[in-house]
């Protein structure tokens, strides 16, 4: 008689256990998305958009601008920190090698170097800390 009021209480434990990781990772995944989308607007977006509008644009250029995004959702749905704090930030380089003076101009004032800097240590911080995934197999049944 006492076991079965303890194994609802482990239920109802477990249960509020699985909310919490979810919602956990619900506030992580829309943190994670804002701030990598943010750093390809700061850093990316003004050229891939006057890439969009060229007449004579070219679609190599178009993809490693958008390469950083394409890594983004790739780093999300895998569960290892490496996509998200190594290949999505290299995945930058190519992009950023193909901008223009006035764009590096741009990126160059001494306001967009601060909201660049700031929102990429934001973005490790978020990166780096995937909260933690519950075991649904180790919940009691």
């Amino acid at each position: 008689m006492s076991g079965q009021p303890e194994l609802q209480g482990q239920e109802a434990d477990a249960g509020e256990e699985l909310f919490q990781a979810e919602r956990d990772n619900q506030v992580w995944f829309f943190l994670f998305v804002l701030l990598a989308g943010s750093l390809w607007a700061q850093w990316l977006g003004a050229g891939a958009w006057i890439e969009i509008q060229s007449e004579d644009g070219s679609a190599a250029i178009l993809a490693l601008q958008l390469l950083p995004l394409a890594i983004a959702a790739v780093a999300v749905m895998w569960n290892h920190p490496a996509p998200r704090l190594v290949l999505f930030p290299i995945s930058f380089l190519p992009g950023m090698a193909l901008l223009t003076e006035a764009e590096w101009a741009l990126m160059g004032e001494p306001l967009a170097m601060v909201l660049s800097a700031a929102t990429f240590a934001l973005y490790l911080i978020v990166a780096a800390s995937r909260p933690r995934t519950v075991n649904l197999m180790a919940l009691p049944r």
